[in-house]
């Protein structure tokens, strides 16, 4: 753990979390996951940690353009 209650480095939070080190670094470097340069380390909130919510896995579904609809007014 770290030397600062509260936060975790990067190897421990990959650890929490079932994934690698560099897939942490990533969510760092994309903003994704809030952390904290100190020298040459980068500390997370075990809260940030724990409010991280991953996106689903995969392609998103496509989108269907609706067609319009006819109106049923008679003119």
């Amino acid at each position: 753990m770290s030397d600062i209650p509260g936060y975790l480095t990067v190897n421990e939070a990959a650890e929490r979390r079932g994934v690698r080190r560099q897939s942490v670094l990533s969510l760092i470097d994309r903003k994704r996951l809030k952390a904290y340069r100190v020298g040459k380390q980068w500390l997370i909130r075990e809260e940030d940690l724990e409010a991280f919510v991953p996106l689903p896995a995969g392609r998103p579904p496509k989108t269907r353009l609706r067609k319009p609809q006819k109106s049923t007014a008679k003119k």
